[in-house]
């Protein structure tokens, strides 16, 4: 069975004929490259630590007083607390099912 070539043109200039890469390979190798090129990823930190982070960032981002940040804060978590108690929009909370006899 013989091979697909393609032309291609080396670092000096010279044609070069290389074997066709499939599709297959050709995501592996990005896959291979992307993981090279992408910048080591940083170390977990504590929950505590990022979200003081977040709260110094949010607080120096919007130029507003720390207690309006967590003003914001706390009406979020409250609004997430009653979404949380709410029964799923797939339930029906009507339907009962009837007494076995």
């Amino acid at each position: 069975m013989g091979h697909e070539y393609v032309t291609a043109v080396d670092d000096d200039g010279e044609p070069r004929f290389l074997r066709v890469v499939s599709k297959r390979a050709r995501a592996k190798l990005n896959a291979i490259a992307a993981r090279k090129t992408r910048p080591p990823k940083q170390s977990a930190r504590p929950l505590a630590q990022l979200r003081a982070w977040w709260m110094a960032s949010a607080i120096l981002a919007s130029g507003v007083a720390a207690d309006i940040i967590t003003s914001l804060l706390e009406h979020a978590r409250a609004a997430a607390a009653a979404i949380r108690a709410r029964p799923p929009p797939w339930s029906n909370s009507a339907w009962r099912p009837s007494p076995s006899p």
